[in-house]
């Protein structure tokens, strides 16, 4: 083998081993990339859609690991509105919220989000009044995008 030959293998092995080397360094920092989870989107604020007119329901979410704690407000149509609390759980992709008014309703929601900015659902309504449990209804709370 010629001085000249052993020198272009040299050559050629170098280059190997550099594009392996970045093929091993671009593989380990896509790990680092953070990929959004169900509780990483659910922070910020939300709003339940479809509601009577005069009526609302609008929230802000925290979520941490897979707490999910809130606070908001709600009006009533020819009513008195109040504020609202909010705990729950994401697990699985599957999101459980229990939403208290200020006059003790509660709303159990048990939905997926289906978008960065869409949950739904279905919606167990009590009332303060004992009545008892509503059969489920669908429920969908929408992003508000704050400019």
């Amino acid at each position: 083998m010629t001085l000249s030959q052993t020198g272009t293998m040299r050559m050629r092995t170098l280059r190997i081993t550099a594009i392996v080397a970045a093929f091993v360094a671009l593989s380990s920092c896509s790990a680092d990339v953070a990929v959004p989870t169900v509780a990483n989107r659910l922070n910020g604020d939300w709003s339940q859609s479809q509601q009577v007119p005069g009526s609302g329901l609008h929230f802000h979410l925290v979520v941490v690991d897979s707490t999910i704690t809130g606070t908001g407000t709600y009006s009533i149509e020819a009513g008195q509105g109040g504020t609202v609390s909010v705990t729950g759980v994401t697990t699985g992709g599957r999101i459980k919220l229990t939403i208290v008014r200020s006059i003790g309703d509660t709303l159990r929601f048990d939905g997926v989000a289906t978008d960065a900015n869409d949950l739904d659902g279905y919606g167990f309504y009590s009332a303060s009044t004992g009545l008892g449990i509503s059969d489920p209804a669908p429920v969908k709370f929408i992003r508000v995008l704050t400019l």
